[in-house]
């Protein structure tokens, strides 16, 4: 997109190419599906992308294909959590966080809500998968972040059990999800 629209995202350069009969998609038809698997490194060229995809109605000559008003696009984010931890002292914003902006973003341009789908810890639909796939008489959730690894593990059923660690989000402190059972390590977790 950004190399077919020039100035789509004015500060950044794009001069990859494409092939004839990929370009003519997609300057005729509009984007089905947006799918968001990690969180974008570069959140205002991708909340302007996604705005100007979901965009209903007709474009200025120039613009991107017309989106009919009964095919919106279609939305999934493949994390909810809304921080990740690193090597920095503080939580970094994850996909969720984006989300949550994109979501603000949307609503203040279109006057109308996003309208999205989640998956991923802590969805139901992720540990039914799991359930179904792994057909275990016990499972075990395993993680450190509290809101996702521990609460997804926590609702997901009386097969599931919630391990929470100490090696990212959770250093320790105050519980804000109850697990099963708490340990040093994934290390410490898995052999005891």
């Amino acid at each position: 997109y950004c190399t077919l629209f020039p100035g789509i995202f004015a500060f950044a350069s794009y001069n990859e190419s494409v092939d004839e009969k990929l370009r003519e998609k997609i300057l005729s038809q509009p984007v089905a599906a947006a799918m968001f698997f990690s969180d974008p490194m570069l959140w205002g060229r991708d909340s302007q992308l996604i705005v100007d995809m979901a965009r209903k109605g007709e474009w200025p000559k120039g613009g991107l294909p017309t989106r009919d008003i009964s095919n919106p696009l279609k939305l999934v984010f493949c994390n909810p959590d809304l921080h990740w931890s690193s090597n920095f002292p503080a939580p970094r914003f994850a996909q969720g966080m984006f989300r949550m902006a994109l979501e603000a973003i949307y609503k203040h341009e279109m006057l109308e809500p996003l309208q999205f789908d989640v998956m991923g810890k802590p969805t139901r639909v992720t540990y039914d998968w799991a359930t179904n796939f792994l057909n275990c008489d016990r499972m075990y959730g395993i993680g450190d972040n509290q809101l996702a690894d521990i609460a997804g593990a926590n609702f997901a059923g009386e097969r599931w059990r919630s391990v929470l660690v100490k090696t990212g989000l959770y250093k320790g402190g105050p519980l804000q999800v109850q697990p099963h059972y708490l340990f040093d390590s994934v290390y410490e977790a898995v052999t005891t």
